[in-house]
C-alpha cells in the first residue's frame, strides 16, 4: 500500500466519475469556473467526436485522443470516460518511472477490478531505447489482467509527429507503441465547427466572444503567445526564462524545472535577446520570474509554479510549447543548451535527453548524451547507451566509432543488450562488405541464450542477409529458426524491421 501511494497520483484507486479532473491534468480556467453554478466543475461542451470516442472506449483496449494544445483533449477524454466507464477504477501514475515500477509489482493496483490507466500527454510516459516507461511488455501485462485493463491517453499532435517520424531502429519502439494505439485513435479539432457545438457554447457560456477554439480562449492561449512575443523585446530576462523552460521540456526532461536550473540556463538565452547587457542580479532574476509567472487574462501564466511551494519549480504553459515548436521546427530555441543540460542530469536522465535529441535530428547532441552515459559506467544504463551510440554513429557514418561502441556492449555480457548489439554490428559489417564478420555477429546474437525478440530478429536478419546474396537455403533455414525462437511474433515483427531498414536505406523501396 505504501508503494502504491508513492507511485500513484491518487490512492486508493477512485472510480472514474468521482475524480477531480483538475488533479489529473485537465486545465483549470477562471473564465470557465465562473460558469460552474451548482455543478462540481464548469459545463462541458459536447464535441463531435464524443460518440466515436465512446465507442472506442467500449471496443478497444488502447484509446488515444490527439489534438493541438488546448484543443480540450484532457477534458473531453475525462468527460467521456466518466460517462461511459462509470464504476471503473482510475489508475494515474505520477510519471514514466512510476509507471514502469507499477509494471514490476506482483499485482497491478486494482487488478481483479475494471481499471482504466490514464496517461495524459502520452509522450511523457513512453519508454525509449534504454529508458523505462510504457512498453510492449507492460501493454501485454495490462491486456492479460482479468478483466483486462484499458488505457486512455492524450497526445499533442506535434509530439505524435515527432515520435512517429523518429528514424531507424532507435525510433522503432516508439513507432510500434504508437501503432498499437492506431485502432483506437481519434483526433480532436481545435475549433467548434459543428452547429451543435456552437449552439452548446452559446447556451453554456453566454457572452463569451472567443477566437479559435473555446478551450484555447478559456486558457488564454492567444494572450500567452502575445505576452511572450512582446516580452522578447520589452522583458528579455523574463522571456529568456520561459524559453529556457520550453527547451528543458523539449529536451526530454518532463518534470518541473527549478529556479536554480533556470538561472543557470538563462545566460544562453539572454545572449540572443540582449547580447550587450551585463549578467542579471538576484533582484533582476526575481523580477523576471515574477513577470513570467504573472497571471495572463486572469486564467493562465507563461510559467506555472509547482503546487508544492517548497519545490521552487515551474512548468511552461502548453500553448507556449506548441507555439515555439511551430516557430523553431523541432530545433531547440538555443541548440547550445544541450551540453549544459547534460551537466545537470543523472545517467538515466541523460538517456532521455539523448533520445529527445535523436528524434529532433540533433545527432551530435544525442551522441554526446549517450557517450556521457557510457562513460558513467552506470550498471543499469551504460551498456544500453553503448548500443544507442553505436547505432547512431553507424547512421552518422562513423564506422570505427560505431563498431567500438557495439563491441563494448557485446563484451559487457549484459543479457538484455548483447543480442541487440550483435545484430546492429552484423548489419554494420554487412553494409561495409564484411560478410563473414556479419554472419559471425549474427550467430553470436542467436547463440546468446537470451530468448527475446532481438534473438528472433537476428535469425530473420540472417535469412535476409543470406537471401540478399542469393543463398536461399541458408536464408530459409535462418527464417525457420526465427519461427521456432519461442516468440510467436519474432519473425513477423523482424520482417517489419527489415522493411523499415530497406525504406531508410532506399526511400523508393
Amino acid at each position: 500500500m505504501r508503494r502504491c501511494r508513492e507511485l500513484l497520483a491518487i490512492w486508493p484507486l477512485p472510480e472514474v466519475q468521482r475524480v477531480n479532473p483538475y488533479e489529473i491534468g485537465v486545465f483549470w480556467s477562471r473564465r470557465a469556473d465562473a460558469y460552474r453554478g451548482q455543478q462540481p466543475r464548469p459545463p462541458y461542451v459536447p464535441r463531435a467526436v464524443d460518440q466515436n470516442l465512446a465507442e472506442l472506449l467500449h471496443t478497444q483496449p488502447l484509446v488515444l485522443l490527439k489534438g493541438q494544445s488546448r484543443a480540450g483533449k484532457s477534458r473531453t477524454a475525462f468527460e467521456i470516460a466518466a460517462r461511459e466507464l462509470a464504476g471503473w477504477r482510475l489508475l494515474v501514475p505520477t510519471d514514466r518511472t512510476a509507471l514502469a515500477e507499477l509494471g514490476r509489482l506482483e499485482l497491478l493496483p486494482g487488478e481483479g477490478e475494471r481499471v482504466l490507466l490514464w496517461l495524459d500527454d502520452l509522450d511523457q510516459y513512453l519508454a525509449s531505447e534504454g529508458t523505462s516507461g510504457l512498453d510492449a511488455g507492460l501493454l501485454n501485462r495490462l491486456a492479460g489482467c482479468d478483466p483486462p485493463a484499458k488505457v486512455l491517453a492524450t497526445l499533442r499532435l506535434e509530439e505524435h509527429a515527432r515520435l512517429a517520424e523518429a528514424p531507424g531502429e532507435l525510433g522503432r519502439a516508439a513507432r510500434e507503441l504508437l501503432n498499437r494505439f492506431d485502432p483506437g485513435a481519434v483526433t480532436l479539432p481545435v475549433g467548434f465547427e459543428e452547429p451543435a457545438e456552437r449552439t452548446a457554447i452559446t447556451e453554456l457560456y453566454p457572452g463569451e466572444q472567443f477566437v479559435g477554439g473555446l478551450a484555447e480562449y478559456l486558457a488564454a492561449a492567444h494572450e500567452l503567445v502575445d505576452r511572450l512575443e512582446a516580452g522578447e523585446a520589452s522583458m528579455p530576462d523574463g522571456a529568456g526564462l520561459v524559453l529556457a523552460a520550453v527547451d528543458w521540456r523539449r529536451a526530454g526532461l518532463d518534470w518541473p524545472v527549478s529556479r536554480t536550473e533556470l538561472a543557470s540556463m538563462l545566460p544562453l538565452y539572454l545572449a540572443r535577446l540582449r547580447p550587450l547587457a551585463a549578467p542579471i542580479s538576484k533582484g533582476e532574476m526575481d523580477r523576471a520570474l515574477g513577470w513570467a509567472t504573472a497571471p495572463v487574462g486572469r486564467t493562465a501564466a507563461l510559467l506555472v509554479a509547482d503546487p508544492d511551494p517548497l519545490a521552487g519549480a515551474f512548468r511552461v504553459a502548453d500553448p507556449i510549447m506548441d507555439y515555439v515548436e511551430r516557430r523553431t521546427k523541432r530545433q531547440l530555441v538555443n541548440p547550445t543548451v544541450w551540453e549544459q543540460l547534460l551537466g545537470l542530469v543523472s545517467p538515466q536522465e541523460a538517456m532521455q535527453v539523448g533520445f529527445a535529441a535523436y528524434t529532433r535530428g540533433e545527432w551530435r547532441a544525442a551522441q554526446t548524451a549517450w557517450r556521457q552515459v557510457v562513460d558513467s559506467g552506470d550498471p543499469d544504463v551504460s551498456t544500453r547507451a553503448a548500443v544507442n551510440l553505436g547505432y547512431s554513429l553507424a547512421r552518422w557514418g562513423d564506422v570505427s566509432g560505431a563498431r567500438a561502441a557495439l563491441q563494448q556492449a557485446i563484451d559487457s555480457g549484459h543479457p538484455d543488450v548483447v543480442s541487440k548489439a550483435a545484430v546492429n554490428l552484423a548489419l554494420l559489417l554487412h553494409d561495409h562488405g564484411d560478410l563473414s564478420g556479419a554472419d559471425a555477429a549474427l550467430r553470436q546474437a542467436i547463440d546468446s541464450g537470451h530468448l527475446d525478440l532481438t534473438r528472433g530478429m537476428a535469425m530473420v536478419y540472417g535469412g535476409y542477409l543470406h537471401a540478399v546474396h542469393e543463398d536461399a537455403a541458408s536464408g530459409r533455414a535462418a527464417s525457420q529458426q526465427a519461427m521456432d525462437s519461442g516468440d510467436p511474433d519474432a519473425a513477423m515483427r523482424a520482417q517489419g524491421a527489415i522493411h523499415s531498414r530497406r525504406r531508410d536505406d532506399d526511400p523508393q523501396a
